[in-house]
């Protein structure tokens, strides 16, 4: 590589006035000792030279001034011979190991200040991961060359590849290429009446040059019209498997397999067409209707679909996203790992962290609805687990993937949600269930245990989750103070804390609640008619016959109209005494409808008695 000696001279005084940094280093051809500097050995200044270039051309290339002081002051090479500086400039040949050559780097000896010094100067190399003659492999850091190792230069290099790869231009391509239709439709949400082609420009995926526009491969990832001319894998397999492991040769267990390939503004809601089937169940429902519903939470699964096609490493043209769905889980596997500065437990920390591999795919996707403020997705699938009561997701990421999955399977034994079950009317939060299942089967719970199984790091916390479960009446102190003292003494319980102390008390125990009416209780078919009160006075009559219809066949509704809307309440009739007498038992709780707390009686004579809060009630 040619260097002007006028122009590198002026280059090194202005380096040595700036300092040291990422993109330059100073090294002294001398040695200090009390009193006096020495010269430096040749040997050791070769393998400095050396090291020093192999670091530049593993992380961004750099320049280097042999004959410089660290605080940038010059002091030559006056030391040594000629032989020595030519073996000084030949050290980015000879102290380099053969099998990674440094290429192209330049090397020049100039005169400042009446000194000599030595200028090396190597550009960023993706031929090799560059190693010294000694086999050290170093890269540049800021101000330092630090050892590391070839694995992780090549990692490094590939995420580099990976999170610029969208933004590259993709010569050979025009705005033909793109799908006219699917342009106009964002061109108009981004902004009514623009062109395409300035579009392009204004969500910088073209540029003009002096040959037309020129597109980055994101807008080709988005748009166009054969994706896999383009990329070969812009699509989304989908696998069901039978049973809970992939099989392979004679127990290879896949049913279905499926590729969907479209553009990304048309992938993802293709392949969601193509998934739900697999991820919902149909029940018949009280009201001799097939019902159709999730396994998991709908928005979690499409969640999961989105964050996938955002953020895989589509530098990876060889292979696509793959979805298996299981008979327990789904699991959503995406070419790439996570990048560097970011790990799965940040992820679980669920605190919004991001980093975008393909910066123009996940704005556009923001910009068109999509996805929601980059990072809030995958807290979004834990809170819809979490409220629904199932497993975590799991996360996985492996050297050239991340998978997310998700479980269908309940926090809960069918034991446990037996127990809870009976708790129902309470409407207890997610805290204080966990905390009634602790004490299932008469079980006495420590503080402790509670606190390590809600992740309590907080005692008010603590005080707050029992407080509130002393008010429902469902939790008692069951153990005396000097009870305590004495199992901490002599079963060696070293603190309060882990002594068990808590009981949970059935609410039957707690409450004067009537016992659960049975359908042989109604005695005459004329009280299979129920009086509803506190309905909301604008409703539609058909919610009300769906919410009824839950409980069992309903052979009447009489819903009683004021001047603005409903009274307020309404007589129902079922068919069968069955279901009269499963709404009654349902309303010894709180059964909520449309916001309110109904008030259910049997619908009676009013010359036996007046319904509750009416003085002339309706009767039929």
């Amino acid at each position: 590589m040619h260097q002007e000696p006028v122009l590198v001279a002026e280059r090194i005084k202005i380096g040595t006035g700036l300092g040291e940094s990422h993109f330059r280093e100073f090294k002294s051809a001398l040695h200090s000792v009390p009193g006096q500097q020495t010269a430096r050995t040749v040997r050791s200044i070769c393998l400095d030279i050396a090291q020093t270039l192999v670091a530049f051309a593993n992380a961004d290339g750099g320049e280097l001034y042999v004959g410089v002081e660290d605080d940038g002051t010059i002091t030559g090479l006056s030391g040594h011979s000629e032989e020595d500086i030519q073996k000084m400039l030949a050290a980015p040949r000879t102290h380099v190991l053969p099998s990674t050559p440094l290429v192209g780097v330049a090397t020049l000896r100039v005169t400042i200040e009446s000194k000599s010094v030595l200028f090396f100067k190597v550009s960023a190399g993706e031929a090799h991961v560059f190693q010294a003659a000694d086999g050290k492999c170093l890269q540049r850091r800021d101000l330092e060359s630090i050892p590391i190792s070839v694995e992780h230069v090549i990692r490094n290099r590939e995420e580099a590849h990976s999170t610029r790869y969208d933004r590259e231009f993709l010569d050979g391509a025009g705005v033909d290429a793109l799908d006219e239709q699917l342009l106009d439709i964002v061109s108009q949400q981004y902004m009514p009446g623009i062109h395409r082609e300035k579009c392009l420009q204004l969500l910088d995926l073209a540029e003009y040059s002096d040959n037309g526009l020129r597109l980055k491969r994101a807008a080709l990832l988005l748009f166009a019209k054969e994706p896999q001319k383009w990329h070969p894998r812009v699509q989304v397999r989908i696998l069901r498997v039978r049973g809970t492991e992939l099989g392979s040769g004679d127990n290879y267990n896949v049913t279905t397999d499926e590729v969907v390939s479209e553009p990304i503004l048309r992938l993802i809601d293709a392949v969601w067409d193509r998934l739900r089937p697999h991820l919902v169940q149909t029940r018949f429902a009280p009201d001799a209707r097939f019902e159709t519903t999730y396994i998991y939470p709908e928005y979690a699964c499409r969640e999961a679909l989105v964050n996938a096609i955002a953020h895989r490493d589509y530098s990876q043209e060889g292979r696509g996203i793959e979805i298996y769905v299981y008979d327990d889980r789904m699991d959503v596997v995406s070419p790439g790992p996570l990048l560097s500065r970011i790990t799965i437990d940040d992820l679980r920390k669920l605190q919004g962290v991001h980093q975008s591999r393909n910066s123009l795919v996940a704005r556009i996707l923001k910009e068109v609805g999509y996805m929601r403020e980059l990072g809030e997705g995958l807290r979004r699938i834990f809170e819809l687990m979490r409220g629904n009561e199932l497993k975590e997701p799991e996360l996985r990421n492996g050297s050239d993937y991340f998978a997310i999955a998700l479980h269908h399977q309940q926090i809960y034994s069918p034991a446990e949600k037996a127990w809870l079950d009976q708790f129902s009317a309470l409407n207890l939060d997610r805290n204080q269930r966990s905390v009634v299942v602790l004490g299932m089967g008469n079980n006495l719970i420590a503080p402790q245990d509670i606190i390590e199984s809600l992740g309590i790091v907080d005692t008010e916390e603590y005080r707050q989750i029992i407080s509130s479960l002393q008010d429902l009446g469902i939790i008692k102190d069951a153990v005396s103070r000097s009870e305590i003292y004495y199992q901490m003494k002599h079963k060696g319980i070293p603190t309060r804390r882990r002594v068990p102390r808590w009981q949970i008390v059935l609410p039957k125990e707690t409450f004067n609640r009537q016992v659960r009416i049975d359908e042989a209780d109604l005695p005459t078919p004329s009280h299979q008619r129920l009086y509803v009160q506190n309905l909301p006075y604008h409703l539609r009559e058909t919610d009300l016959l769906q919410f009824f219809c839950q409980f069992g066949e309903v052979s009447d509704l009489s819903v009683p109209r004021g001047y603005n809307g409903t009274k307020g309440y309404c007589f129902v009739s079922f068919v069968h005494r069955k279901g009269a007498a499963e709404l009654m038992n349902a309303s010894k709780g709180r059964l909520e409808f449309a916001g309110r707390i109904l008030t259910i009686r049997l619908a009676v004579p009013r010359t036996n008695v007046a319904m509750p809060n009416q003085t002339t009630p309706e009767s039929r």
